[in-house]
């Protein structure tokens, strides 16, 4: 017996040490890139097309009183695949449409340092993010119908540089996962209880209408500039302005929003925008700010405003990509019930690899609240929530 193991031990080396061998000669002649395209429409009057991204991190979350190791799904953007579809209608217009299906296991904005049982269906998110039917003109602009991103999504996130797996501007709330829970000494806030604030609830950006059911029209740039509009279920609706140029080698984008959404989040009114700079060096700046007027059916309505900012450094320093650093500062006044502050920190490295489109990126982060509320329990002031985490995105 002993000798058959042997022989079976020395034969999978040999087929290991061969496997090594043949891999390099294998890498050379199976080239993704060089596959062929099998993803075909139903309709020969359509163009099909498949595309997505999974991005993975593990997390080590320090909530001041426990030390907790995370498997989670990006929260900034998280894993996602899309089924694109386009035709032509005639010389200047064409139909488009977009299916997107968010697949997140155990994702950070959904999950707390304190849950079990992650592995479970339960606690993964499986969500239509696009269903939409668009018809563009070069003259007279786009028209959506379906549920996405409402015209004002994103106009407080603008963001010029190569962060955008971990970090964006002006705000570190969704690179730290949005469902951890500040803790204190207070029995109702230990373990997610009644009272429990969440980084989500504390440090939310205000970034406009999200996605949505809805109606949007994007008027044609001109000059860099376009208008959107949006009309949402039960009336609500946003305008915004977009600008997207370059001026002296130096990349600008910006944008400003206004929206009335008080049946899809409890913002009655929301003003916000963003800035981002890009210059020809490598370095960039953003800054970004909002407004909200809250409602609520315990207390009279009530204002909270945001602001952060970003500023990052990107060169190549190696055959792989470009690798990128950056900083985020944010600072939150208030929310819908509670008179509390809170203000965050992030440093994040991101290092890009082009030949697989794909970024491995590392990250620290420190949320802090000031609480001042009575009403809600008590438990003293609250610990600092720390986040370090090492993820990678590949996108398909």
């Amino acid at each position: 017996m002993n000798a058959f193991k042997t022989a079976l031990l020395g034969s999978a080396a040999i087929a290991v040490a061969a496997g090594f061998a043949a891999a390099p000669a294998a890498a050379q002649s199976a080239d993704p890139s060089a596959a062929a395209k099998v993803v075909a429409s139903g309709s020969d009057k359509v163009k099909l097309t498949l595309s997505g991204q999974i991005n993975r991190q593990m997390q080590v979350v320090d909530d001041g009183f426990n030390t907790e190791v995370k498997h989670t799904d990006n929260q900034l953007t998280g894993s996602r695949f899309r089924i694109g579809g386009s035709g032509k209608i005639n010389a200047d217009m064409s139909v488009g449409t977009m299916i997107e299906m968010g697949i997140i296991p155990n994702g950070a904005g959904a999950t707390t340092q304190d849950a079990a049982n992650s592995n479970s269906g339960a606690a993964s998110t499986h969500e239509a993010r696009v269903v939409d039917i668009f018809f563009t003109s070069s003259k007279f602009g786009r028209v959506y119908m379906g549920k996405g991103s409402g015209g004002s999504d994103g106009s407080g996130e603008i963001t010029n540089n190569m962060m955008g797996a971990i970090m964006q501007t002006g705000d570190m709330t969704h690179a730290v996962g949005g469902g951890f829970l500040f803790k204190n000494d207070g029995v109702n806030r230990g373990a997610g209880g009644a009272g429990a604030i969440t980084i989500t609830n504390a440090l939310a950006d205000y970034d406009g209408m999200s996605r949505v059911n809805r109606v949007r029209y994007d008027t044609p740039t001109f000059m860099g500039f376009q208008g959107r509009a949006t009309h949402a279920d039960q009336g609500d609706w946003d305008v915004s302005l977009w600008h997207d140029a370059t001026y002296f080698g130096f990349k600008v984008g910006a944008a400003i929003a206004y929206s009335e959404q008080p049946n899809q989040t409890a913002n009655a009114s929301m003003t916000n925008g963003s800035v981002s700079v890009m210059s020809p060096w490598g370095i960039s700046v953003g800054y970004a700010a909002g407004r909200a007027v809250l409602e609520s059916t315990a207390t009279v309505n009530r204002a909270s405003n945001y602001w952060g900012a970003t500023v990052s450094y990107e060169t190549a320093f190696n055959e792989l990509g470009k690798t990128g650093i950056g900083y985020t500062y944010t600072s939150h006044n208030g929310d819908a019930t509670t008179d509390s502050s809170a203000t965050g920190h992030q440093v994040a490295i991101v290092q890009n690899i082009d030949a697989a489109a794909t970024e491995v990126y590392v990250s620290w982060a420190r949320a802090s609240l000031d609480f001042d509320n009575a009403g809600t329990g008590s438990g003293g002031q609250f610990k600092d929530f720390d986040s370090y985490l090492v993820g990678s995105r590949v996108r398909f």
